[in-house]
């Protein structure tokens, strides 16, 4: 007895009794509208969590389910939208990847990563000269890092490749080109 003959509180009473429902076969989560400051970690960053592992594990599609939960709880967070940009971009819907990473710099203009999203998605799009001026406004604004210079180069090397006219078959002097893999057989 813990107070005036009443049974104290069990902790597993409690948490039983707290358990988010059930619906369809998918735990549905709610969340108190806190701010950041009177609570350290929130349903939003609790979803966050559940993406970021989902998206780890290659379930691009999960991860975007969470994404999206943790963005209606916190629609202003740009982590959320270059989350799940990232995402879709896992997926190959570069169309929907570009929307959040548009969402992202949009809500977040000084964060270099968004400006990595963007450009990711529109090289996915094959978007090349979009794509460098992204990943260079990114560079402006992280001039170390090697994630923006990596994919700056990538793109450029994609669009020379797609600017180079096509070989003629068979190369020079008839045999087969050197792109052939059966050719040097």
């Amino acid at each position: 007895m813990c107070h005036r003959n009443r049974p104290c509180p069990s902790p597993l009473r409690e948490a039983s009794e707290k358990r988010p429902p059930i619906v369809g076969g998918r735990v549905v989560l709610r969340a108190r509208r806190l701010s950041r400051a009177s609570r350290p970690v929130t349903m939003a960053d609790e979803l966050k969590k559940l993406g970021n592992d989902a998206f780890s594990a290659g379930n691009y599609q999960s991860a975007i389910d969470h994404f999206t939960s943790a963005a209606a709880l916190e629609p202003t967070n740009h982590v959320f939208y270059s989350n799940r940009s990232a995402s879709f971009a896992g997926l190959g819907d570069f169309e929907r990847a570009l929307e959040d990473a548009n969402r992202t710099v949009e809500y977040k203009p000084d964060w270099p990563k968004g400006f990595s999203r963007k450009g990711a998605a529109l090289f996915g799009l094959k978007r090349f000269n979009d794509a460098i001026e992204a990943y260079e406004q990114g560079i402006a604004l992280d001039p170390g890092s090697e994630i923006l210079k990596g994919g700056l180069e990538d793109v450029k090397a994609a669009k020379a490749r797609a600017e180079r006219p096509p070989r003629p078959p068979g190369g020079m002097g008839g045999g087969a080109s050197s792109d052939d893999p059966l050719g040097n057989i």
